[in-house]
């Protein structure tokens, strides 16, 4: 067991909602998050979405400490990588970039998944675009479009994951470019509207 400890700092090092490993169990991700240790309403004004994304890879069967440091630059104009997974064989980060952070309050978000290389931290491709009308309020739609991934084959080729589809967040499975939602409909008994609630808003979604 070993412990990391946080540079004394203005603002908390958070780590993201989860870390993910390899599937060797050898290397684990952690995506970093900033936060305002004593927050303010003058510093939640002059607060700006981060330009890029940190994510640690350690190698937590290493005899001496072993952490990789890299930073995922996402394309001109769109947000910094979120939600940042590992593929099982260690070689890509797969994080959700988009303009919902850049873009006005009203009109159009868009973003896809970008694929960076876990070794070098480039950008490698990009996958599922998908739109999202900020001002649609018809019942059952809205909330924020969150490209969130469950799980992965080996090499990060095929996913289930959540994707933003018609203003809601759509499970299914991603297999080259194609997306294929759901084939089994949500169930419309108890709890229906808070497990469509939940799909729609979902900040993490586990396998």
């Amino acid at each position: 067991m070993r412990r990391w400890v946080s540079p004394r700092v203005s603002w908390t090092p958070q780590l993201s909602y989860r870390g993910a490993w390899t599937a060797d169990g050898r290397i684990l991700a952690l995506q970093h998050w900033n936060e305002i240790r004593n927050p303010s309403r003058q510093a939640e004004l002059q607060w700006r979405p981060p330009t890029t994304t940190h994510v640690s890879l350690i190698d937590t069967l290493a005899p001496t400490v072993a952490v990789r440091d890299l930073v995922l630059r996402p394309p001109a104009g769109e947000s910094a990588p979120a939600d940042v997974f590992l593929s099982p064989d260690g070689a890509k980060l797969i994080g959700d970039t988009g303009n919902s952070d850049v873009a006005p309050a009203r009109g159009p978000w868009t973003g896809e998944l970008s694929v960076y290389s876990a070794r070098t931290g480039a950008l490698l491709q990009r996958l599922a675009p998908w739109s999202w009308n900020s001002a649609d309020h018809r019942p059952g739609h809205g909330g924020s479009p969150r490209e969130l991934i469950a799980w992965s084959n080996a090499s990060g080729s095929r996913l289930i994951l959540l994707h933003p589809a018609g203003e809601l967040n759509v499970l299914g499975v991603l297999a080259g470019h194609r997306f294929s939602p759901s084939a089994a409909p949500l169930p419309r008994a108890s709890g229906y509207q808070e497990l469509a609630y939940a799909l729609r808003t979902a900040s993490q979604v586990a396998w």
